[in-house]
Parts: C-alpha cells; sequence; structure tokens
C-alpha cells in the first residue's frame, strides 16, 4: 500500500499513541475503522499474546456480525499462510507452522453482560465497540437500558484491572455521525457537534475523534461512487453529510437560545432516559423554551409526563394521556415561539413531537 493509499484510511497509529482509556472515533464509512481496529487486535497478539474483546448489544448481532470475521484481514499478505476461524465462543488463528488453535478475540454482548462473570478470559488489553452511535431512523434498534453502564461492567469483568496495574486496557468505540442525541455524548456533556480533530473530555479519561474527511475524498465519494450518486438521486441531505462529510446535521440551529428571566416552568418531560422542562415567558405567553431537568414546581403540580417505561420503551398510553395538555405546544412551535438551551434538545423534542403527532 502506497503513501497515498494510506492517506485515506483511518491513522490508528496516531490514536493509539494518545493512550486514552476510552477513545470515540467518529468518521465516515470505508476508513478503515473497524478493519483497523481488529487488525490491532491481531497484531497485539501475535506481538504480545495480548487479547481483544469485541462488544455487541444483543447475542444476535454478535453472531451475525462474527460470521465470517476475519475474511479480509485472512487477505493481508502476511496473514495468508494463517488459518482463522470465529464462531459463538470467539476469533482463533492457527499461525503456520504452528498446528494449534488460539483464541485472540472474545466476544461480549451488552444484554447479557452478567454472564460475561462466569467466563474466563486472559491477558485482555483491548476492548471494541463499533457502531456506538444507532441511527434513530433504524426502527428495529434501540439502546439498552443503561447502556454505558453496562459496557463499564464489561469492562470491569473482561479486563480484572486493579489499582496500579502497569498496563491499562483501552476501549475504543467507533460509530458514523448518525444521532448526536446517544447515552455516550450525554454522559460526556457533549450537546453541540463537535469540531473536527481530537478533543479531551472527562479530565482525560476519553479522547473524542471527529475524523474530518478532505474535500477530494468528499468529491470523490459523492461523484465516483454509486452509493454517493444514489445519495445525491435520494436528496436526503442528513443522510448525505452523514455518509460523505461525516457531519452531524441539526435541523433547529436557529431555534438555540438562552433561557429569558421572566419564565416559569410549565411541564416536564420524561423521555427514554432524558429530562426536560418547558418554560413559558412571563411577559409573552406565546413564547416558550425548553432545558434540561425536571422543575420542582412540575413536580410539585404534578406536571411531569413519563413517555417511556423503565427499558426506553415508549408508553403509548401515557403520551395519549399527554396528547391533549401538550398539544398547544406543538402550535406554538408551528409558529416559531419556541427555543431550546441545545441542538440536542431539539432533536429530543422532535422525537417526542412526532411520537404525540405534534404539529412540527
Amino acid at each position: 500500500m502506497t503513501k497515498t493509499e494510506q492517506s485515506h484510511f483511518y491513522d490508528w497509529p496516531r490514536t493509539r499513541s494518545f493512550n486514552a482509556g476510552l477513545t470515540l472515533i467518529v468518521g465516515g464509512r470505508g476508513i478503515g475503522k473497524t478493519y483497523g481496529a481488529r487488525l490491532n487486535g491481531l497484531n497485539d497478539f501475535l506481538k504480545r499474546e495480548q487479547r481483544t474483546v469485541e462488544i455487541f448489544r444483543t447475542k444476535s448481532e454478535m453472531k451475525r456480525v462474527t460470521a465470517g470475521y476475519f475474511d479480509r484481514l485472512a487477505l493481508r499478505p502476511e496473514f495468508r499462510a494463517c488459518d482463522f476461524r470465529s464462531d459463538a465462543s470467539g476469533g482463533f488463528i492457527k499461525t503456520a507452522g504452528g498446528g494449534k488453535w488460539e483464541k485472540i478475540f472474545y466476544w461480549a454482548w451488552i444484554t447479557a453482560y452478567q454472564d460475561l462473570k462466569k467466563q474466563t478470559t486472559v491477558n485482555v488489553r483491548q476492548l471494541i465497540f463499533d457502531e456506538f452511535i444507532l441511527d434513530r431512523t433504524n426502527s428495529y434498534q434501540r439502546y439498552v437500558t443503561n447502556e454505558f453502564a453496562k459496557v463499564a461492567n464489561i469492562v470491569d469483568t473482561v479486563t480484572r484491572q486493579r489499582a496500579g496495574d502497569g498496563q491499562a486496557p483501552q476501549l475504543f468505540m467507533l460509530a458514523n455521525a448518525v444521532d448526536l442525541v446517544n447515552p455516550y455524548f450525554a454522559a460526556l456533556g457533549i450537546d453541540r457537534p463537535p469540531q473536527f480533530g481530537y478533543r479531551w473530555y472527562a479530565k482525560k479519561t476519553a479522547l473524542l475523534h471527529m475524523v474530518e474527511q478532505s474535500e477530494e475524498d468528499i468529491r470523490k465519494k459523492s461523484e465516483e461512487t454509486l452509493s454517493g450518486r444514489l445519495l445525491a438521486l435520494a436528496g436526503d441531505d442528513r443522510e448525505a453529510a452523514s455518509a460523505l462529510k461525516n457531519e452531524f446535521t441539526l435541523r433547529g440551529e436557529s431555534f438555540i437560545a438562552k433561557r429569558c428571566k421572566v419564565t416559569r416552568p410549565v411541564a416536564s418531560i420524561v423521555w427514554r432516559g432524558k429530562e426536560f422542562t418547558i418554560w413559558r415567558r412571563v411577559d409573552n405567553v406565546d413564547k416558550l423554551h425548553i432545558r434540561d431537568g425536571i422543575a420542582s414546581e412540575c413536580r410539585s403540580w404534578n406536571r411531569v409526563f413519563y413517555f417511556s417505561r423503565a427499558d426506553a420503551r415508549i408508553d403509548y398510553r401515557a403520551a395519549k394521556r399527554a396528547d391533549k395538555s401538550l398539544r398547544w405546544v406543538g402550535e406554538v412551535f408551528a409558529n416559531g415561539g419556541i427555543t431550546f438551551e441545545t441542538p440536542a434538545l431539539f432533536e429530543i423534542f422532535a422525537e417526542v413531537a412526532t411520537y404525540l403527532g405534534l404539529p412540527l
């Protein structure tokens, strides 16, 4: 592979050099994020006998993804004399002349994270979680309840790290820029589209890398690939921005503003673990503002609407009860009368409004 060809693929050596405990990589499709992460795991074993855990949300996802897990890696010249296999128990390699299968990858899925305590893992130093950001337009996928905490439990279980250990494990989470509203960004306080490049969060516990696509790469993908031409025909600007430019697109940038001081709370809403309050201006009842958190007054007045159950599924009966009470909010929004504290809150409110059938 030439230097020119390498420049189009993800720079894994640079990212790993930061030695972050948690690294979140948000980059365009086809730049080698997943391929490079698996290659790192393979090389870590061959050089230092360090193993990798790949995390999935469900067992069915694990079975689907791990079928043919090593197919592309096996095509590399340095591995053509090796044999690979993957099944429900892990990923294995048999080196040339080795005569023995060695496990190099373990699998873990979040929905059964407690079962991992019964499994023995040896010398795990890298964990991979691909597609950690879900596309909300895909109704067949959703986040697991308390997902981030369960991922943290998986890290603890498979690495058995103790305070003072010489070499700490590293978790690499990979995704495309499909949705700003996700549990991982929320935990890190990211509520606006991050700038391109590297940035530390949580006292240098987490490193976010927003991968910037070059103008030439964007042009080539949009003009010289079938997917790029199809996106242009589809006319979906949001999907094109994510797939081609690796940008989070927002619909409500013009509605972002700070709350006016002369407001009083009207109602609070809990939606899939996210809490926010609708505030009304005292001097202009046709102006509303939405910000994070539940207002204490709303608790006292019994004006907190819970639209999702503990498992994050939508509570349609609660939504139906609240429909009449909140329909006027959609009408105010339709007239341009609502502002939002952050872009992320706009996206959350738009999702709530869609399920309630509010006019937007």
